[in-house]
């Protein structure tokens, strides 16, 4: 009698380590990521996973298939979230955006567009790129030196990125000459100086439009500590800066996300404080409170939402 529990408590295991193996198989399939990617978010090495993968883990096999499990449930979970939520809406700073990047694109100009984290540039930008497949946009991030900006523009340009900073510069002239194409940088205060310097040349040479966006210290980048780069700023045709969300841009938001909440929007807004960015997070977490627990949502649901969030 023994023995048969025993066998049966085996194959239960065997089982069960089986539809592991296969979920986590079927995962990496599907989703074409690394296995030093899934990995890291397990808290494994990858030649654990690559031994487990192979039915061969020499290890406590039932820990790492509950790491493995939580992993794969956190992912489906991720999956089932609308990849996003908030749609573009035409508030008042997307639309500055638009006319921005608009006069920039149409009259071949050096425009710069800075405004705090949360105030909708990046999202109002990609939106412009998306209804003008002519417009390069680039990301650009604190690992960008001038090389990296100029391998990543050549890549957009539809070549290999490959060559020094000289032949991906020229490359790039000759591609863009006379285009009428916008190119729009976003988070254009991490280039060095010596890369907006040569965005400068670019202009100057290619004669395309230029869009900066970042934060308010990218003007001061622009300028220099003692005004140093004159030549640099002399060039910028339009400088604008945006104003956190009015509660008229809350109204809309709020009101193309949950149609039926009338005047709960106030309480967004009160919440968010004019943050386009902590009211997204405030407005995904009342909606998956909502869901969870199959509940309206309400004053007292949002600001329990935003507890949580520490708003």
């Amino acid at each position: 009698m023994q023995n048969k529990i025993s066998q049966m408590l085996t194959e239960q295991q065997d089982e069960r380590q089986k539809s592991v193996l296969h979920k986590l198989r079927d995962f990496l399939e599907r989703k074409d990521i690394s296995i030093n990617k899934v990995a890291k978010q397990i808290g494994y090495s990858a030649a654990v996973i690559s031994t487990y993968l192979q039915g061969k883990y020499p290890g406590d096999v039932q820990k790492l298939e509950w790491a493995i499990a939580s992993f794969l449930m956190r992912q489906e979970e991720i999956e089932a979230m609308p990849k996003e939520l908030i749609p573009f809406c035409p508030i008042t700073n997307a639309d500055i955006v638009f006319q921005i990047a608009r006069t920039c694109h149409l009259e071949q100009e050096i425009g710069v567009l800075v405004g705090e984290a949360g105030t909708g540039k990046t999202k109002a930008a990609k939106e412009y790129s998306k209804q003008n497949p002519d417009v390069i946009f680039i990301e650009a991030d604190l690992s960008f030196t001038t090389k990296v900006f100029f391998r990543e523009l050549h890549k957009k340009l539809g070549m290999d990125g490959n060559g020094g900073i000289y032949d991906l510069f020229t490359d790039c002239i000759e591609k863009l000459a006379d285009s009428n194409r916008l190119i729009i940088i976003d988070e254009a205060e991490n280039l060095p100086y010596r890369a907006l310097d040569m965005v400068r040349r670019l202009y100057d040479k290619a004669n395309v439009g230029i869009l900066l966006i970042g934060l308010p210290r990218l003007i001061a980048n622009l300028r220099g500590k003692r005004g140093e780069f004159k030549q640099l700023y002399s060039r910028v045709g339009i400088v604008m800066t945006l104003d956190e969300f009015s509660e008229a841009d809350t109204k809309l938001i709020v009101q193309t996300i949950f149609p039926n909440t009338n005047g709960l929007f106030k309480t967004f807004h009160e919440l968010a404080k004019g943050n386009g960015r902590k009211l997204e997070k405030l407005i995904l977490r009342t909606s998956r409170a909502a869901r969870s627990g199959k509940r309206d949502i309400t004053d007292r649901l949002v600001k329990s939402a935003a507890e949580v969030l520490l708003l």
